[in-house]
């Protein structure tokens, strides 16, 4: 099991009146064992294909699908950047895992969620974006 262990920096504001956040995450894995680049990176890619779409194929449509509408846009070994598209007003979020370092058996990546300029009005949610 993967606990966040510290965030080293977070901004959260409205620039213009597009919302954003970034920050740096430490991933540590609780059950004692070492934590790789690899296995966490392949952790986010299944949480958001199983997130994919505003569908019934998506596992929190029952709930909503506020959880819903995730995509993925590119990956690399450098950066992961997928999108968040919401159920009702279609605001659309750019989000990016970049700079991966390996420290001891933690993992240590940047994250942040950016607005696109068509999502005036999203309320500031992209902090939820990178959980």
């Amino acid at each position: 099991m993967m606990t966040i262990l510290a965030f080293l920096a977070l901004i959260s504001y409205a620039y213009g009146q597009h919302a954003h956040c970034y920050m740096q995450l430490t991933v540590s894995d609780t059950s004692g064992g070492s934590l790789t680049i690899q296995t966490l990176n392949d952790s986010l890619v299944k949480m958001v294909q199983s997130r994919m779409g505003n569908t019934s194929a998506c596992v929190y449509y029952s709930q909503g699908a506020e959880f819903c509408g995730y995509s993925i846009v590119s990956m690399s070994t450098t950066d992961n950047h997928f999108q968040h598209t919401t159920p009702v007003h279609h605001y659309t979020d750019d989000i990016n895992f970049s700079e991966w370092t390996q420290s001891g058996s933690d993992v240590v990546v940047q994250a942040g969620s950016k607005s696109e300029p068509t999502s005036i009005g999203d309320y500031d949610t992209n902090f939820c974006n990178i959980f």
